[in-house]
């Protein structure tokens, strides 16, 4: 079974953009585009009726079973995103 650990970082941006802790399961479960870069990963994914139709980003560690959230919050700029990592 899967263990979500938050920074207080991401626990401030839960509660700034009104994000659930299952949307974010819901984006490392399910990303629609995902990116490593050292031990990160940038997991974005869409929530139907959700942050006006833009996406959630999630950046995560992993360590086995155990997800270590360190920054989640609507992408604003997502062609910029697709464009700077020619995704």
């Amino acid at each position: 079974m899967s263990q979500f650990r938050f920074s207080r970082h991401a626990n401030n941006n839960l509660r700034l953009y009104n994000i659930t802790e299952n949307d974010v399961e819901t984006v490392v479960a399910n990303p629609d585009f995902i990116m490593e870069k050292d031990e990160k990963i940038s997991a974005i994914g869409f929530l139907p009726n959700k942050f006006f139709g833009l996406p959630l980003k999630v950046v995560y560690k992993r360590d086995g079973n155990i997800f270590f959230i360190i920054t989640t919050y609507p992408l604003k700029n997502f062609k910029g995103f697709l464009d700077e990592n020619k995704l």
